[in-house]
């Protein structure tokens, strides 16, 4: 059903990604609507350095529809990460969902979203010259693409770096945690 790309990248340890392009015109506009209506809830007192929504928006527009198929590909992305294997088979709960709206210049705090399994990043537009994500460990910066939802181990470091760009830089992210 998804089309999942498997990244490996080079590590002294490895660390893997995957990620899917979506092609959701509609439901991005509706989570930007979203992003834009809460403004700055958490008043730059967290990693990011940017307008960021509550913690919790799964039941919002855009964000309600993009949950159901973040649920449906992680189901596949856990059967990749552990093929023939009981640990593909956890149960996870979505904790958390946010969206975040950066403006040129804005950026994240390096950090990482441990003790959640699993963390994602969607981003429903791309802005020329915005930054992407980086990723400490394997010293690499994953540049934005319109409809990138990108899942990561939670452990992993990331951040995003200050840059110049007219526009404004959308993302959503969220956190899975291990039921069992």
């Amino acid at each position: 059903m998804f089309q999942i790309k498997e990244k490996v990248l080079p590590l002294q340890t490895v660390m893997t990604n995957y990620e899917v392009i979506l092609d959701d015109d509609k439901m991005n506009k509706k989570i930007i609507e979203q992003i834009d209506k809460q403004g700055d809830k958490q008043n730059h007192k967290t990693n990011i350095k940017a307008n960021m929504t509550d913690w919790d928006m799964r039941n919002k527009p855009g964000f309600k529809e993009l949950v159901k198929i973040v649920n449906n590909v992680l189901k596949d992305v856990q059967n990749l990460r552990w093929p023939n294997s009981d640990a593909g088979k956890r149960k996870l709960k979505l904790e958390t969902i946010w969206g975040a709206k950066y403006k040129s210049g804005e950026e994240t705090a390096e950090h990482d979203h441990w003790p959640a399994l699993w963390s994602f990043v969607y981003y429903p537009n791309k802005v020329e010259g915005a930054s992407g994500l980086t990723f400490r460990e394997a010293n690499v910066e994953r540049t934005i693409e319109k409809g990138l939802l990108l899942f990561f181990s939670g452990n992993i470091q990331h951040s995003v770096r200050p840059s110049e760009f007219e526009g404004y830089r959308y993302c959503v992210a969220g956190n899975y945690h291990d039921t069992n």
